[in-house]
């Protein structure tokens, strides 16, 4: 699959992606098959199909960390940024950055100026929700 992505024989490169997919487990070890799909559909301009295909081992690969998971982090990045999604575009790349991914050189790392910057990219940072016990004093009061 790897030999036929590099010698550019896309149409079959894309057949074992699929194949490999239909027949595996979710990625596990290797995010090459999505990373290869997923690759297909943002070159020839499909954001929505790119978004879908690359979340999918980002989603289920756990706390694995499989080859090809930053080609995967980087086309979800760069398709919600097409789609729009700035927000969850940078969730992801906060994830990317707290796996330690580093950003594939063979694709860009930006849609218009600077789609990696901070004021692009709002990732949402979750609230520490007060617990039950810090609330008790509030409900019955202080002794």
């Amino acid at each position: 699959m790897l030999a036929a992505w590099n010698s550019k024989n896309v149409t079959t490169a894309i057949l074992l992606a699929q194949k490999w997919i239909d027949n595996h487990k979710p990625a596990t070890e290797t995010a090459l098959a999505w990373r290869i799909i997923a690759h297909d559909h943002w070159k020839n301009g499909h954001a929505e199909e790119t978004n879908w295909i690359s979340l999918q081992p980002i989603t289920f690969c756990g706390f694995n960390t499989p080859r090809h998971l930053n080609y995967c982090y980087a086309l979800a990045i760069l398709s919600s940024l097409q789609l729009g999604n700035t927000q969850h575009a940078g969730t992801l790349r906060t994830e990317m950055a707290e796996r330690s991914l580093p950003w594939p050189i063979e694709l860009p790392s930006s849609l218009d100026s600077d789609p990696l910057s901070e004021k692009r990219l709002t990732p949402v940072t979750p609230t520490k929700q007060p617990s039950s016990i810090d609330q008790l004093p509030k409900l019955l009061g202080h002794p």
